[in-house]
Parts: C-alpha cells; sequence; structure tokens
C-alpha cells in the first residue's frame, strides 16, 4: 500500500491492515522552528497508527500516545493533540527518487511559551 494513500485517506486503507496497525519508521531529515531557522536533521521518528474501537485511531511514538482527530478524508492531514493548546498535522507530500514518502510533520503549543511551533521534514519508508 502507498503511505501517501494511507494518510489521505486514513480510516478506509486501516481496514486492510489485519492486526489493525500501521507503523510508519521514518527519518527526520530537517527540523524548523518557530521563526523559520531550519537545522539538518538525522534521527528517527517511529510512529504506530493503533485501531481502536470503532472507527477511532490511537497514534504512539516516543511517550506519547494520543488520539486522532482528523484523518479520513481525501485530502486533509493527520491530526493529533499531545494535551491542552497543542496541535499535531502530519501530511505526505510526494516520494523521493529513493521511493520513500516524502512527510511534512507541524507541531504547535498555543498553551506555553516554552514549547514553540517546529515543522519537521521526514522521510519514510512505504508500509507496504
Amino acid at each position: 500500500m502507498r503511505l501517501s494513500v494511507l494518510l489521505l485517506a486514513m480510516l478506509p486503507t486501516f481496514a486492510l491492515a489485519e492486526d489493525g496497525v500501521v507503523t510508519l519508521d521514518c527519518r527526520v531529515v530537517t527540523a524548523c522552528d518557530a521563526d523559520g531557522k531550519c537545522t539538518p536533521q538525522d534521527r528517527p521518528a517511529s510512529f504506530r497508527l493503533q485501531r481502536q474501537a470503532g472507527s477511532d485511531v490511537l497514534l504512539v511514538y516516543d511517550a506519547v500516545s494520543a488520539p486522532v482527530t482528523s484523518g479520513g478524508d481525501d485530502n486533509g492531514p493527520l491530526s493529533w493533540s499531545e494535551g491542552r493548546g497543542d496541535s499535531q498535522t502530519m501530511l505526505a507530500t510526494g516520494y523521493s527518487d529513493d521511493d520513500r514518502v516524502n512527510m511534512v510533520w507541524h507541531s504547535s503549543n498555543s498553551g506555553t511559551d516554552d514549547t514553540p511551533g517546529q515543522t519537521r521534514f521526514l522521510s519514510c519508508v512505504d508500509p507496504e
């Protein structure tokens, strides 16, 4: 299955996974702060999407476990929140020459000043 199809049509594609789990193995290749200053990165980022009761989906990564709040239409990003004032989105943007999936992960936090917004550019293995 192509990852862009997975993220742009999240809920129907999830039904295709036998165990209701999809793992996205990625690398953060660039990270940009809220002021637009970008720095090259090379660090792993792994995301687990787990089907819950009904049509609910849980996103698990690092020490975070959050319900997905949107991600089932043909144009929208995958969205979730890590708490009050926090907003996270992830969107597949296309394929690289080596058939990896390019993604953008944006986070913002209007609840506190100590966790500024950030945009990360990811390169992910297409889960087939």
